[in-house]
């Protein structure tokens, strides 16, 4: 099992029946227990139409957690467990949007997609020496998801 990971651009608001009736659509939401982040402060919770517009993301759950937490060992110096106990005192920290967000559902708007783009920009030549190939790639998609997602104003969903 793994984790897909899409930048969408969200059209109309369908109604939840129509979403479980018919099964096209996405389902937005805010993933519980990622207080006191707010991952979609501009999009209402629902049901909408949205187009793809990048979904070749996709990593294994256990890689995904590894990356998590070579990113957190990097660039916050403790271990992503450590931060997700700790979260109030990594508020305003980089990635902190990017580890305190659900490895299997909810969705981040463009502008939270927009702060954790410019951490993987700037703190890319630190990180990617720490990865293997495989997450190296991820990083790489990854990075396509968020941009696609900030040039759109759309959103990253977990899936």
């Amino acid at each position: 099992m793994g984790l897909s990971i899409y930048a969408l651009k969200l059209g109309d608001k369908i109604s939840r029946e129509e979403y479980d009736n018919t099964g096209n659509g996405w389902y937005v939401y805010q993933a519980h227990g990622m207080e006191p982040i707010n991952h979609i402060p501009t999009v209402e919770e629902g049901c909408y139409k949205a187009d793809v517009l990048y979904s070749d993301c996709d990593i294994f759950y256990s890689k995904y957690s590894t990356f998590r937490d070579i990113i957190s060992h990097v660039v916050l110096k403790h271990d992503v467990k450590y931060v997700w106990n700790n979260v109030n005192n990594f508020i305003g920290k980089p990635f902190i949007e990017f580890l305190q967000t659900s490895d299997c559902e909810g969705a981040i708007d463009y502008t939270v997609a927009e702060k954790i783009l410019h951490d993987f920009e700037k703190y890319e030549s630190v990180i990617k020496p720490e990865l293997n190939e495989y997450l190296c790639r991820f990083f790489d998609h990854y990075v396509c998801v968020l941009k696609k997602t900030v040039e759109n104003k759309g959103i990253v969903y977990y899936s």
